[in-house]
């Protein structure tokens, strides 16, 4: 096969002009597994540098006599370079078809604890935290006086008294100082635990 001809002359401008081709006249002779095909091998020319057939059947849950018969197909229609990339991987097609996990670490993480933190966490968060379940998570604002938003967060609720606060990366520092000062009020331990702990969404 030529596929692989096709590899090192890719490039990102190539992607218009192939998709109108595809768009205007080969659409209506493709069906859906051919669609999928050519969706497949735009990503692939994003992201990979090799073809391997077996590795891309077995991701688009087709036999490799089906897909080398697509590949049939958009070689007669000239679009058959971008199908010239080995797929290691293709992002979207495990997550509809199973799971997907997405690294968060780089978010900040906070924990709340002591017999004041739901009266804590209504003061310095928009969000009422009276009425939550052990187990649950709730989005909230975390604003200033005036109205204007520090950061939005998600705060898990461990138990009565231990509650697990995730902020955004950006705003770690300033999220973390301004709850800091104003907690006083209240009989509380509060820590930024980012360095200690993963998340994986």
């Amino acid at each position: 096969m030529s596929f692989t001809a096709f590899s090192g002359d890719f490039s990102s401008n190539m992607f218009t002009s192939v998709e109108n081709k595809f768009i205007t006249k080969y659409l209506p002779q493709a069906d859906g597994d051919a669609v999928r095909v050519y969706l497949y091998g735009l990503y692939l020319c994003s992201v990979a540098s090799d073809f391997d057939p077996a590795a891309c059947a077995k991701l688009l849950g087709l036999t490799e006599a089906k897909l080398l018969e697509i590949y049939t197909f958009w070689e007669e229609c000239d679009l058959v370079r971008i199908l010239s990339r080995q797929p290691l991987y293709v992002e979207y097609l495990p997550v509809r078809n199973a799971a997907g996990l997405f690294d968060v670490s780089h978010m900040g993480e906070f924990t709340l604890k002591g017999k004041d933190a739901v009266k804590a966490l209504n003061r310095v968060l928009t969000n009422d935290f009276t009425v939550m379940d052990a187990g649950r998570v709730r989005y909230s604002l975390m604003c200033y006086p005036g109205g204007g938003v520090v950061d939005d967060v998600l705060v898990y609720k461990k138990s009565g008294e231990d509650f697990f606060i995730v902020v955004n990366a950006a705003n770690k520092g300033k999220a973390f100082e301004w709850m800091s000062a104003n907690l006083d009020d209240f009989e509380v331990e509060f820590e930024d635990i980012s360095d200690k702990v993963a998340q994986l969404a």
